[in-house]
C-alpha cells in the first residue's frame, strides 16, 4: 500500500533536512519536493517504479507527488531535503 506522507514545516520554514543511516522506508508521495544525498555507501532509490543505485556523492531529486522508497545498505548514510513551497512561482 502507498501512503501519503506529511511534513509540517516550522512556521516560516520552507525546507525540512534530516541525515540518515541505513534508511530503508516503505513507497510513500508527498505533497514537497524532495533531494536525496548519498553521503556514504550505497542507497537504492525506487521513483515511479523505475530504479536508481546512489553512490557516495550521487544526489537524485524527486518531485512532488512522485511515488517512491529509499532501501539504503548497511552502513550508508543519506541526506534527505524537502521543499514545501520553495519551488512554487510567485
Amino acid at each position: 500500500m502507498i501512503r501519503q506522507e506529511r511534513r509540517n514545516f516550522e512556521a516560516g520554514a520552507k525546507v525540512w533536512v534530516q541525515r540518515y543511516e541505513n534508511l530503508r522506508n516503505l513507497a510513500h508521495w508527498h505533497f514537497e519536493d524532495e533531494l536525496v544525498v548519498c553521503q556514504g555507501g550505497e542507497v537504492r532509490l525506487m521513483l515511479n517504479g523505475g530504479f536508481y543505485d546512489l553512490a557516495k556523492g550521487d544526489c537524485a531529486f524527486v518531485s512532488r507527488e512522485s511515488v517512491h522508497s529509499i532501501a539504503g545498505a548497511p552502513g550508508s548514510r543519506a541526506a534527505v531535503a524537502q521543499f514545501g513551497t520553495l519551488f512554487d512561482a510567485p
